[in-house]
């Protein structure tokens, strides 16, 4: 009787243990204490049309008639490889971006990208810019 009740106990526990044993907690979780810091989706490399466009697409940059087509607000087109790369290379686009002190903050009209955004692109720019 003691042995059936300390398997019962035993796999009681497992199964309790089992059932709330959540893939979301197998793996580590970034510091989200601080607004906007989720590293976690930055890729081993940053290419400009899979991870930095949809970032200019989220927050309208191109879209918005600020920086595509024929409006080019502070003479910057995003949607323009050659005017891109022009900005990403001196310095600009992370400037404005990460809301430096020498640089309008961008997007204008809306938040600060976050913490993996801002590393995606910083990526997408220290690995030469690449039109990819």
């Amino acid at each position: 009787m003691r042995n059936s009740l300390i398997v019962l106990l035993a796999t009681a526990g497992i199964m309790w243990y089992c059932t709330n044993d959540k893939e979301d907690n197998l793996q580590p979780k970034p510091n989200t204490s601080v607004p906007g810091n989720n590293l976690g989706g930055v890729p081993d490399t940053s290419k400009l049309s899979r991870d930095v466009n949809p970032i200019f697409n989220k927050y309208s940059c191109t879209a918005s008639g600020c920086h595509g087509g024929s409006s080019n607000a502070g003479g910057v087109n995003l949607s323009n490889y050659t005017s891109l790369a022009r900005v990403a290379q001196n310095g600009q686009l992370y400037c404005a971006a990460s809301h430096g002190s020498s640089c309008s903050p961008m997007p204008n009209a809306s938040t600060k990208m976050n913490d993996t955004e801002l590393a995606i692109l910083k990526k997408w720019i220290d690995s030469g810019a690449i039109n990819n």
